[in-house]
């Protein structure tokens, strides 16, 4: 493989890759950070029954996770590995914040509507784009240390925009109408989903895929990779450290 070619990535490329990670946190932010509350106290939905359409949801998105990063591998298109997905579930993924238009009828609608619309967000389409978008360095860049430098940057925005969204989001709200009125969250979603899309577009023009890994690493079985997964230390301490910050949360 030619280094020249492969190796190098410039500083505005991986500026713009960073930047990614805030149409991707703007988005999330809001999901993460408010649903529950939205749910709760808006829609006025009993905590324990949004807390099992969670608890199912989040068995979901475990299984959704390890979907997704092998169609990733697996699957190419006009674009790319993690380009094609990013360009063509990026929109759909702003679409379905719409989980905030619950529907005003019986309980039962309404939970069939949450467990519907949250797990299209959070088990399918957040999912799939941000993988695709975590995974994209390893198809950017052969040279493991502009790749750590893209990670790097993608982190740092994405301390930015969760920062920067945890104080902007109930202004927002409040500006349209406050926090009792669902159509203020509506139209406050709206204008947060576009910006995401916003700097993911910036990323679908100045952020390449170059590399094509092999296809035998890519036919890899599931068990053969996750053998490799459970006996390297740093993964463990990585799923570990994870589990206990979610746990907090």
């Amino acid at each position: 493989m030619d280094k020249k070619k492969f190796g190098k990535v410039t500083l505005m490329e991986k500026l713009i890759y960073g930047s990614g990670d805030v149409g991707l946190n703007i988005m999330f932010t809001i999901f993460s950070s408010y649903i529950m509350y939205f749910y709760t106290d808006v829609v006025m939905v009993n905590a324990a029954i949004i807390g099992t359409v969670i608890l199912i949801s989040r068995i979901f998105d475990g299984v959704s996770d390890l979907i997704a990063g092998r169609w990733i591998d697996t699957h190419s298109g006009k674009w790319g590995h993690c380009m094609t997905v990013i360009v063509k579930w990026s929109i759909p993924l702003a679409v379905s914040l719409l989980l905030f238009t619950v529907p005003d009828t019986s309980i039962g609608i309404r939970v069939t509507y949450i467990f519907i619309t949250y797990n299209l967000f959070n088990t399918v389409l957040a999912t799939f784009v941000g993988i695709a978008h975590s995974a994209l360095p390893t198809y950017v860049t052969d040279d493991p240390l502009h790749r750590s430098q893209m990670m790097v940057f993608k982190m740092l925005f994405a301390a930015i925009a969760q920062t920067a969204m945890a104080s902007a989001i109930m202004p927002m709200v409040n500006f349209f109408g406050g926090e009792a009125d669902r159509m203020a969250w509506v139209k406050s979603v709206a204008v947060f989903g576009v910006i995401g899309l916003f700097f993911l577009a910036l990323n679908v023009i100045f952020v390449h895929e170059r590399v094509e890994v092999p296809a035998k690493l890519n036919q890899e079985s599931f068990w053969a990779s996750l053998k490799i997964a459970v006996t390297n230390k740093y993964w463990i301490i990585c799923l570990v450290f994870n589990l206990c910050i979610n746990i907090v949360l």
